[in-house]
């Protein structure tokens, strides 16, 4: 008798995408190829959209139990993902937006979603609570009375974990962001930019000029002020003169405001570049678009990317590497 095959069993994925692979295809050249640089020092490849956007474990549960899926939430992700991208495809076709408010929510959550997931997202989460985590330790660390009712209030053992032993590895606690307190907080903080994203008017801007297609990066949706010079803090959802980008493709994107955006299709050049830049600025990792060559802005005028990256190359003192 013939034994079958023993079925072995597939192995969880370390490579977490915080921007969907799928969404990155988007970007992609006829070959399936994406033209990638590097933020921080101008080197250029051509990789695939698997090849980009994740960071391993990042999503990977911390208190990870005995039969528990190591990919519980990597897999909700993907799931609402899937339903995701079906509306954007259909916004490709169209070049508008969706009249269907199931639809129209899917996308507002879309946008919300891509805004909060990432590792740069993760930092901002981490940084008042690890904060606050610090305080705390250095306040029982110094105080006795305040360290044994807390052990009392948490039941510990005060016989073994004594007050002395607590003192001794003092400056030696690592705070850090569990995944869950990480999630936790993104998802907080996606309720807040929901408030506000179905607020805004949205235009879809297209273009299919050589030479003149979207760039995408490792953050992607992206809040600046509309006019930007002379302010002195950062923007927020809830201010009025501000507008939300998010390219959606190498010749799609969208654009977000409060007053209606008045479109001049002869400028579409300069709304290309316009988005581009603020891609471009807010990556920290990655800009990977469909041609080797992209426009961008700087000082108000349009320019190749071929002066950016130079420049990226200059400030990294490093050499010139041409693309492969």
């Amino acid at each position: 008798m013939e034994v079958p095959p023993r079925r072995q069993r597939k192995r969880p994925t370390r490579r977490h995408h915080y921007v969907p692979a799928l969404y990155l295809r988007n970007f992609t050249d006829a070959s399936g190829v994406l033209h990638i640089v590097n933020r921080s020092n101008g080197h250029r490849w051509q990789g695939s959209p698997a090849s980009i956007g994740f960071e391993n474990d990042l999503y990977w549960p911390d208190d990870l139990q005995d039969g528990q899926d190591p990919e519980v939430y990597e897999r909700q992700f993907s799931e609402f993902e899937s339903k995701a991208l079906p509306v954007i495809k259909r916004l490709l076709e169209s070049g508008a937006m969706p009249t269907d408010e199931e639809e129209l929510g899917i996308l507002y959550n879309f946008i919300a979603f891509q805004f909060v997931r990432t590792p740069d997202a993760r930092r901002t989460v981490a940084g008042p609570r690890v904060q606050t985590a610090r305080i705390i330790i250095d306040l029982l660390e110094n105080n006795r009375n305040l360290y044994e009712g807390e052990m009392r209030r948490l039941g510990g053992n005060l016989d073994e974990f004594t007050f002395e032993r607590f003192q001794q590895a003092k400056g030696s606690y690592e705070v850090k962001l569990t995944t869950e307190g990480f999630l936790e907080g993104a998802m907080a903080m996606m309720d807040g930019v929901l408030n506000y994203v179905h607020r805004r008017k949205w235009t879809v801007l297209v273009s299919e000029r050589p030479g003149e297609s979207f760039v995408v990066s490792d953050h992607p949706v992206v809040l600046e002020w509309s006019e930007p010079r002379d302010r002195r803090f950062a923007p927020g959802h809830a201010h009025i003169e501000t507008e939300l980008t998010l390219p959606l493709s190498a010749h799609v994107a969208l654009i977000g405001c409060y007053t209606p955006f008045e479109l001049n299709w002869r400028r579409m050049a300069f709304y290309v570049s316009g988005v581009n830049s603020r891609t471009i600025d807010r990556a920290r990792v990655f800009v990977a678009a469909r041609e080797s060559e992209f426009i961008l802005q700087s000082n108000g005028a349009i320019i190749s990317s071929a002066e950016f990256i130079e420049q990226l190359v200059v400030d990294a003192g490093g050499r010139h590497r041409p693309a492969p």
